[in-house]
């Protein structure tokens, strides 16, 4: 089943003053807030800029691993989600989902 979120981990600050935020199915997103609620707020921005940079270089995003115990789940923005699921759709429907001259929406663009 698809989800829109991922998990992320919180992780206490050594100096005890605030929490960071990682990622294990995104490497290098990262992010960090004064307290557990900022530090989860933060952590949705982060997720939004790991998503939306991944799409704009092409990169692939891994589908979301299932959350573990202590893990918080942190949702794709909404304003993200259409844009996410279009861009992960061949990656669910395998073959069958690729054309080289079909754009994400189904509309056929190869020979206008």
């Amino acid at each position: 089943m698809f989800t829109a979120s991922y998990p992320a981990e919180l992780h206490a600050e050594e100096n005890g003053k605030g929490f960071w935020v990682s990622f294990p199915d995104l490497g290098g997103a990262l992010t960090g807030g004064a307290s557990v609620a900022d530090a989860l707020e933060q952590a949705a921005d982060c997720l939004a800029e790991a998503i939306a940079g991944r799409i704009a270089r092409g990169d692939e995003i891994p589908k979301p691993s299932r959350l573990r115990k202590g893990q918080h789940a942190v949702g794709v923005p909404l304003y993200l989600a259409p844009k996410f699921a279009l861009y992960l759709l061949p990656a669910y429907l395998g073959d069958a989902g690729e054309r080289d001259d079909a754009d994400p929406a189904g509309a056929d663009v190869g020979g206008q």
